[in-house]
Order: C-alpha cells, then structure tokens, then sequence
C-alpha cells in the first residue's frame, strides 16, 4: 500500500535522518562534539553484538523507530569506514578478518527518556562535595569527560550496568579520591515503592 503524505513531508525527514546518522558516525570515529551523543555500547555475550543505547537531545520529536533506525544507519556506516580503511588481508588462511560490531537492540533517547524510565539505572555520584570553586569546577569537568549529561539539576553521571558504572567510579576515585565517588542504582522514590 503507498503512503499518502503531503508534498514534501518525506524529504526533510530523510534529510534530518542522515544527518543525525553522520553526526553519530563522527562520534563513534571519535570525532564527536561537545553537545554529541552519549553512546553506551553494551555487551551481549556473543563475541561480535552490542546492544546500543544513545542520549542525546537531537532526537528531539522522532519516533522511538526512527531514532533506532538511525543508531543502526550509523554503525552500518562505521563499520564500512572501518572495512574500508583495513589493510588486505594476507594469502595464508590463518588470518581471519577482523569482528565489526553488529547492533543487537538500538535504543535512542533523550533525558527526559531517561529520567523517566530505568534505562540507566545506575549513577555515579560525589560523597564529598569540594569546598571551594576550583575543586568543584574540576570535578565538573571530570564527570563531563566520564559522559557526564547537563540536566536542569546539574551534571548527571548515569548508566545501563553496573560495571560500566563500577568502571567510572574507579576511574573517577583515581582521579579525585577526595570526593569519595559512589555507584548508586536508582529505585525510584518512596511512593513508587508503595504502588508496586
């Protein structure tokens, strides 16, 4: 059956599409911008599969499909960079070609998906908050470097796992160990544990 829309409605979602795709593509090549996406790749057990969860606030009005369909767009395309740029492979049969990350689940979401779901369940927070304004400037910035989000609330530090949260919390202590770095879960307020 074809698709009945008004003129002109299809492009600017194409367009809008491969954009956003190219953006992620240049953050996954490690090129990305300051106000790109947070990318958690998280293993699935089997050797070449991730699922992916990306927060970014780009995604904006798109549908939760689309935003899925860009995330796998955009892994499809890393991985054809990354083919391309291998050298050949040696004659001899014992050299395999490389395993390229394949996309199991493909979530995309903004904060507010975010804060109202337990999609990262896990955060990373400061013990100890410094005293004066250059500690707590430079503990800003190490959570912004760790993938830390700006929220109205300030900067959040949130996570899928547990070891990925575990493994930021460490890298954090080592950095600032007088902050004294906590991996926390989410289990949501008093009342929601009344109504479950």
């Amino acid at each position: 059956m074809p698709v009945i829309r008004p003129m002109g409605r299809g492009e600017p979602v194409a367009l809008l599409r491969k954009h956003l795709a190219e953006l992620l593509v240049q953050e996954l090549l490690g090129k990305g911008s300051q106000r790109g996406p947070l990318i958690f790749e998280i293993p699935t057990g089997l050797p070449d599969r991730n699922d992916v969860i990306v927060v970014w606030e780009a995604w904006g009005h798109l549908s939760p499909q689309d935003r899925s369909a860009i995330i796998r767009e955009a892994y499809a395309r890393l991985n054809q960079i990354l083919q391309e740029g291998l050298p050949p492979l040696e004659p001899t049969g014992e050299d395999e070609p490389p395993v390229l990350s394949r996309v199991g689940t493909a979530i995309g979401a903004t904060w507010e998906d975010v804060e109202r779901s337990d999609l990262l369940p896990w955060s990373v927070v400061p013990q100890i908050q410094p005293e004066n304004d250059d500690d707590r400037d430079a503990m800003r910035l190490l959570m912004i470097e760790a993938g830390g989000f700006q929220t109205p609330g300030g900067i959040r530090l949130r996570f899928p796992t547990f070891e990925l949260a575990s493994e930021a919390q460490a890298r954090l202590n080592e950095a600032m160990p007088e902050v004294h770095w906590a991996s926390v879960k989410d289990v949501g307020t008093v009342e929601d544990w009344i109504n479950r």
